[in-house]
């Protein structure tokens, strides 16, 4: 199925870019002799208004024959009027421009027809609050449903993250709902922050924040010693699932039961042992449920403190020899921030970790009931990923003990605004990374080895049959913005080319001769052969290894 991927990808690619050429063309009056999808010896043909429509059985190109295209081809002169020199420069820089512009509009088409096709989508509902962020500062507690902004309605966590996105310093009323009831409007104002969105490309955005997550902590906890939890029984790292019989999912939710009730309370939790993954069907809760334990926590034994923490930020293991324990950290220690910063979710935090390599960064830890400062200067390690290609990563050796839960998905109910917004976020996402990943390998921040040719185009769409067809039609879209500025690039026989001659034609007002176009369309062709042989050379390097079945990962480990 492989291969059927790949000339499934790159044949649609090529019929829009040809395509393109042959709409504008027709549109122009220019007479079309052939439309190819293709080269070499052809696999099928049929002729229909003038045209051949033929497929060629190499699909690594294709192309649309005008008349009069080439230079030295001659024109019957009772054909002149259709052929494409004999047209006004503006018509002909169309024709030639209309390739590429149809390869850009293209992610936009996909990226529409897939956004379309989500029917369902995450709620407004608050999971986890970062301690002391903005949303916590204004009241805004996990739970709550978000119900408008401003007046607008919100139909969907999309529709949030726009919102709050847009308004990074901004004023705004919120109204949630919380336990059933509509709360009176909630004033609060985004911070604006400067996010890192590719950081190997140097990437970054503005962008508001609020500081919450959809995902929500599940009550997996950790017991301080001589508290009234571990006098009652409870041990770190059990995972609470009930409290008087009325089943809890986040954290505070269950620590709110308990400690609201202000007397003895019946706890059903599971052991480390016991705890099962994330993704529950109902035959797994009844197994839960059937594993769990219950117990009677007694406010006044022990210390008469509730001594429960959430474990999210603690740290339950770390790995011999990493920089963190070199460092000074210890299992048990509770991150409280990063150089001042705190974080809603341990991933995130892993995240602030790994997108600062090289840096010395602050934790701030509680120990003991003590709070300490540790500076921590992470390593890196070159790794190869499943394409073969190196990559720096942070070694980070630190491990909690989490789960989390999402709400159910629900109705689409403002489909075509989400439509319109998430066919804009997800093209300007894919054009800027393009960009800048073209950029890069004039700055230097993209080494020329990352480039890659057909053979990796055939490797990527291979994995369709892994990941679906989602994955395909979003390749499909991010190599389509490719293609279209590869093509822009004023090499001689690229529509870049053609259009560099038509500017100088512009400027002298006369078209640039013959001999110069053919002389550079010999520099042209032989800049592209060795641009092929180059990338070609990389897909052999990047490919070879899961072709002979080396599949381990070489690694690399740099000291900090």
């Amino acid at each position: 199925m492989s291969i059927v991927y790949f000339v499934l990808l790159l044949g649609a690619l090529i019929f829009f870019h040809e395509f393109g050429h042959f709409i504008v063309a027709r549109a122009c009056g220019i007479r079309v002799l052939e439309f190819s999808i293709g080269f070499g010896p052809q696999v099928a043909a049929f002729e229909r208004g003038g045209t051949v429509y033929r497929i060629g059985i190499l699909p690594l190109g294709g192309f649309v024959r005008m008349l009069g295209a080439d230079p030295s081809e001659e024109v019957p002169p009772e054909d002149e009027a259709d052929s494409f020199n004999n047209k006004e420069l503006w018509k002909r820089t169309l024709v030639v421009l209309a390739g590429p512009v149809f390869n850009l509009i293209l992610p936009f088409i996909l990226f529409f027809c897939l956004a379309l096709s989500d029917g369902m989508v995450a709620p407004a509902i608050v999971g986890t609050t970062t301690p002391d962020g903005v949303a916590q500062k204004a009241g805004i507690l996990p739970g709550d449903v978000i119900k408008s902004i401003n007046g607008d309605e919100v139909h969907g966590w999309w529709e949030l993250e726009r919102f709050i996105g847009s308004s990074g310093g901004r004023l705004l009323d919120v109204v949630v709902e919380r336990n059933g009831q509509v709360l009176p409007a909630i004033p609060i104002t985004p911070a604006l922050v400067r996010e890192s969105v590719v950081p190997e490309l140097g990437l970054e955005r503005d962008v508001g924040r609020i500081q919450v997550a959809l995902v929500s902590r599940k009550a997996i906890i950790v017991v301080d010693t001589g508290s009234a939890a571990e006098a009652s029984g409870l041990r770190s790292w059990d995972h609470i699932i009930a409290v008087d019989g009325k089943r809890v999912i986040r954290w505070e939710s269950a620590y709110r039961a308990i400690r609201d009730k202000g007397s003895s309370v019946q706890v059903t939790y599971l052991s480390e042992g016991s705890l099962l993954s994330n993704s529950q069907t109902m035959s797994d809760l009844a197994i839960e449920m059937e594993l769990a334990q219950t117990l009677t926590l007694n406010p006044n034994l022990g210390n008469g403190k509730l001594g429960l923490r959430s474990a999210e930020f603690v740290i339950r293991r770390i790995d011999t020899g990493s920089a963190v324990l070199e460092a000074g950290l210890l299992s048990g220690d509770e991150v409280l921030s990063i150089d001042g910063r705190r974080f809603a979710l341990w991933g995130l935090l892993l995240r602030h970790i790994h997108i600062s390599p090289g840096k010395s960064l602050v934790f701030k830890v509680r120990r003991a009931g003590q709070e300490l400062k540790i500076p921590v200067t992470f390593a890196t390690q070159t790794v190869k990923d499943e394409d073969n290609n190196e990559q720096t990563r942070v070694i980070v050796g630190l491990h909690n003990r989490s789960d989390y839960s999402q709400p159910a998905d629900v109705q689409n109910s403002a489909r075509m605004s989400y439509v319109l917004h998430t066919t804009w976020v997800e093209s300007l996402h894919a054009f800027k990374v393009t960009l800048a990943s073209v950029a890069g390998l004039f700055t230097g921040k993209v080494a020329f080895k990352q480039m890659g040719g057909p053979l990796t185009m055939a490797d990527m769409a291979s994995k369709t049959e892994k990941y679906g067809w989602t994955y395909f039609i979003k390749l499909m879209a991010w190599l389509s913005i490719s293609l279209g500025l590869l093509n822009l690039f004023p090499i001689p026989l690229l529509d870049g080319g053609h259009l560099a001659f038509f500017l100088i034609e512009a400027v002298k007002r006369s078209p640039v001769s013959l001999k110069t176009r053919q002389i550079a369309s010999y520099i042209g062709l032989s800049m592209i052969i060795l641009l092929m042989v180059m990338v070609t050379k990389n897909d052999i390097k990047r490919i070879w290894p899961k072709i002979v079945g080396s599949g381990d990962a070489d690694v690399t480990q740099t000291a900090p």
